[in-house]
């Protein structure tokens, strides 16, 4: 742990800090066959972070349309457009029907209907918070049998 004074501040009390390791990710593994079925899982993860395996009914849908330069990209804008619902609306997709990757462009573009459930009525809340997804050590890798990815969450 480092310690250390302010600097470029006057009077007597500059104050002091200290920085200290922090550890608030996590990381959640993905496996499919293929993008459409990585976004699936990566929603289904998403839901039981959020409320474990409690079933909470669908309220409405969305249609939900995206692009991204890369695979990677598009997994880490499609998780955080979950998050911004949740904290956002107040909304959690519980479900996606009728996602479908194709090439745009020099990217990928998604489109899907995200069934959204309620999370502030009574007794749905969320178990935790998760602030964002993030690029950190994110790579899809293609096997033997399909894809697989590690995302890291900021929790």
């Amino acid at each position: 742990m480092r310690v250390g004074r302010s600097i470029g501040t006057e009077g007597p009390d500059r104050g002091a800090y200290r920085m200290g390791s922090h550890t608030a990710d996590l990381a959640v593994r993905l496996a499919a066959a293929s993008p459409e079925g990585l976004l699936a899982a990566l929603l289904r993860a998403l839901r039981c972070i959020y409320v474990g395996r409690r079933r909470l009914p669908v309220c409405c849908r969305r249609t939900l349309t995206m692009a991204a330069p890369d695979l990677e990209s598009l997994l880490v804008r499609f998780a955080n457009e979950i998050i911004f619902d949740v904290d956002a609306r107040q909304r959690l997709a519980v479900d996606a029907t009728g996602l479908s990757v194709r090439s745009v462009g020099a990217g990928l573009g998604l489109r899907c209907c995200l069934l959204l459930a309620d999370v502030s009525a009574p007794g749905a809340g969320t178990e935790r918070e998760v602030k964002a997804a993030t690029h950190h050590r994110l790579a899809v890798r293609r096997g033997r049998t399909g894809l697989a990815a590690t995302m890291v969450l900021d929790i």
